[in-house]
Order: C-alpha cells, then sequence, then structure tokens
C-alpha cells in the first residue's frame, strides 16, 4: 500500500515538472514573439467590462488593431508587452491608469508559392513571420544537389526581389539570410 502512495506520488511530481517546464517554456516563447498583420490578439483591460471585445481583434495589414475608446493601435513588429504598453498609452486619454494584457489567440498566416529544386512545389500557408527555410520546408526540403547549394529568389508582393545564398543560409549558418516571407511571397530555388 505504501510503495503505491509512493508510486502515485512520484508519478505526480513528475507531471507536474513536465507541466511547469512546458508552461514557462511556451511562455519564453510568447515574450520573444513579434505580432504579425494577421494575429488575433485577446486584449483585457483590468476593471473594465465594457471593454471586454465580442472576438479577438485581428493586426490589419497596416499593422494596426482597431479598439473601443484606443481606436487604432500600432502593434506589429511589437511582443505582447510591448502591445500592451502601447494600447495602454492610447487609453489613458478615457481609463485612469489601465492595465492591459495582450495575448497572442491565434497565430496569422502567409501564404506562398515555393517552386524550382524543391521536393514538393506548391502553395503553402506558414505562420505569420515564416522564413524562407520554414518555406523550403514545408515543400519538402531541396532536391538533391551536386556540390554548392543552389540559391532562392525570393520576390515579395510589392514586387522587391531578393537573391539568397542557400550555402551561406544552410552550410554558414548565416541566419541574416534567412528572409521573412510575407503574404504574396514567391521563393524560387534554382
Amino acid at each position: 500500500m505504501i510503495r503505491r502512495v509512493v508510486r502515485l506520488a512520484s508519478s505526480l511530481l513528475l507531471i507536474g515538472g513536465i507541466a511547469v517546464f512546458a508552461c514557462s517554456a511556451a511562455r519564453a516563447d510568447s515574450e520573444h514573439y513579434l505580432i504579425h498583420r494577421g494575429d488575433q490578439l485577446a486584449v483585457q483591460v483590468f476593471g473594465e467590462d465594457s471593454f471586454k471585445q465580442l472576438s479577438p481583434p485581428t493586426v490589419l495589414p497596416d499593422g494596426t488593431i482597431t479598439l473601443p475608446l484606443a481606436g487604432r493601435v500600432r502593434v506589429a513588429n511589437e511582443t505582447t508587452d510591448g502591445a500592451a504598453r502601447e494600447i495602454a498609452k492610447a487609453l489613458q486619454k478615457f481609463i485612469r491608469h489601465p492595465v492591459v494584457t495582450v495575448a497572442i489567440a491565434a497565430a496569422g498566416q502567409a501564404n506562398v508559392l515555393v517552386m524550382g529544386d524543391v521536393k514538393t512545389p506548391g502553395k503553402y500557408a506558414l505562420r505569420s513571420g515564416g522564413r524562407l527555410t520554414d518555406a523550403i520546408a514545408a515543400a519538402g526540403g531541396l532536391m538533391p544537389t551536386n556540390g554548392d547549394f543552389p540559391f532562392a529568389r525570393v520576390s515579395r508582393a510589392n514586387g522587391a526581389i531578393v537573391r539568397v545564398s542557400l550555402q551561406n543560409l544552410l552550410h554558414d549558418g548565416n541566419q541574416q539570410q534567412n528572409v521573412e516571407l510575407d503574404e504574396g511571397s514567391v521563393v524560387y530555388v534554382e
């Protein structure tokens, strides 16, 4: 009987430890996540029942959200803490010392087209803020090569074109080459 209680207690401690680790890892990830267009945010203002949202606001293409009283607030490229500060600043005209919390309710998506020397060319939905390596991975990776890695040409929706050395990115680890992709980007591996 005592053995069973000890085993049960040990199991509960192990499960509790794993849960605490998972929660702290998720919190650390959200602390560094930058808000992107298309993300849905859960916004709460302490003590303001009239402020409750019927649905989470979506970050618009210009990087703003629209909230009661605050109006349009720029939140793109901010962390959740940074967005909370911006919203609180906008609310100070109407609420004395607003305490705002922001969380990511749902991450937005960017549809990108991946073509060329990849295993499965096609259109892929990446999480907002997705990068070139995410698009290549979604397309099944690169086709086998003899020698150096190929180049990738990234065409953006605004017409800008970026040429990336996959040798520098994948072999040498130069993360500056791992460009962020936005809605409508086209990746061509050559």
